[in-house]
């Protein structure tokens, strides 16, 4: 099941991307429930929630406590980054007539930010 969802939620914490995983996963889930109640009892979204809450206990609670969907805390680039963190806003908006399907830019929220987003860009597409 290759998508964000199961990645991130499968990653143990450490190894996970997300600066703020407490914050930024309820929140991820909470969307979710909210695509999910266009498609109640559909085979594929059944099927991807069982499997997940069956492979983490986390999901299967966040999503067995049906919260809806909040605003998503300012995100930072991930601690690996040479300890240098980048806030970033961003937004979530859907896909048209994808309603479950979401694209998300982040957007640095100062110079600086954009400073050592630049220079993660610059590491990674040295590193490979």
């Amino acid at each position: 099941m290759p998508n964000a969802p199961w990645a991130l939620f499968t990653t143990p914490g450490p190894g996970c991307p997300l600066v703020s995983r407490e914050g930024e996963l309820p929140v991820m889930v909470a969307t979710r429930c909210d695509a999910y109640g266009r498609y109640p009892g559909e085979h594929p979204w059944e099927t991807f929630v069982r499997r997940l809450s069956a492979t983490c206990p986390e999901y299967a609670a966040l999503w067995e406590g049906g919260r809806r969907a909040a605003r998503s805390p300012d995100k930072g680039l991930p601690p690996r980054s040479g300890g240098r963190e980048a806030r970033r806003a961003s937004l979530s908006p859907a896909v048209n007539g994808m309603p479950e399907c979401r694209i998300v830019p982040y957007t640095p929220n100062d110079a600086e930010s954009r400073r050592r987003a630049e220079w993660l860009s610059e590491l990674r597409a040295a590193t490979g």
